[in-house]
């Protein structure tokens, strides 16, 4: 354990301690009442800058709290006259004048928003009690949240009507027909609020066996095997 302590209050208080008890008798020590004095002096000088710096630490924290609420008023208050002059321009017959005159950018255009992308990369794969799980990939424009709405047609002819519509990527059909001829085809199209993005290219499941115990799919473009 170290004689000196570390701390800064402990080590004063250890100095004022030791200097009322050396007081007396310094000689018998080893040291002199020189050093009793300038020991006494240390102490007075460090205490003295221990307070100032305590007052300006002290200070510090009230000047920052001060600048913080002046500079959040300040920004409330240029904020609510931009508005306000803003508002002003866009309801006049020249609004560009309001703005060069105020010297603030005009308010920008917005831009329209863009349809969802076309749903790619189509798969699928049969469970044992006949469920169609889908997934697939889209490329979708920045902003704005996308659902998929999944459209199928029962047969090789005939309407599709809608079977699902998913925020995911993905989509289990449990509504498939038993012993449905010419399969089924799937069609996806991505929706962003009113706007509708192209639809997939079509994808069509035969429920016949094919080699190897895969369930043969395709597309509009070329055929692959599907895992069952």
């Amino acid at each position: 354990m170290p004689r000196v302590p570390a701390n800064v209050q402990a080590l004063v208080n250890f100095c004022s301690e030791h200097a009322t008890t050396w007081t007396p008798s310094p000689t018998n020590l080893g040291i002199t009442a020189g050093d009793v004095t300038k020991l006494k002096a240390a102490i007075g000088e460090a205490q003295v800058a221990l307070a100032a710096q305590s007052a300006a630490k002290d200070a510090a924290k009230a000047a920052t709290l001060t600048a913080t609420t002046k500079v959040k008023n300040l920004r409330t208050m240029i904020g609510n006259l931009v508005r306000t002059i803003v508002s002003f321009a866009e309801a006049a017959s020249d609004p560009n004048a309001i703005f060069a005159a105020a010297q603030l950018d005009p308010t920008s255009p917005r831009t329209p928003s863009q349809p969802p992308g076309q749903p790619t990369d189509m798969t699928a794969t049969l469970d044992t009690d006949g469920n169609i799980t889908l997934k697939w990939k889209c490329v979708n424009p920045a902003g704005g949240n996308v659902v998929y709405s999944i459209m199928r047609r029962d047969g090789a002819t005939g309407p599709f009507n809608q079977v699902g519509l998913v925020g995911g990527r993905t989509f289990t059909d449990e509504s498939i027909p038993a012993g449905v001829e010419g399969g089924v085809s799937y069609q996806i199209r991505g929706i962003r609020g009113q706007l509708t993005g192209p639809a997939s290219l079509m994808f069509t499941l035969q429920f016949g066996h094919g080699g190897g115990g895969m369930f043969t799919a395709s597309t509009e473009k070329a055929p692959f095997r599907v895992a069952a």
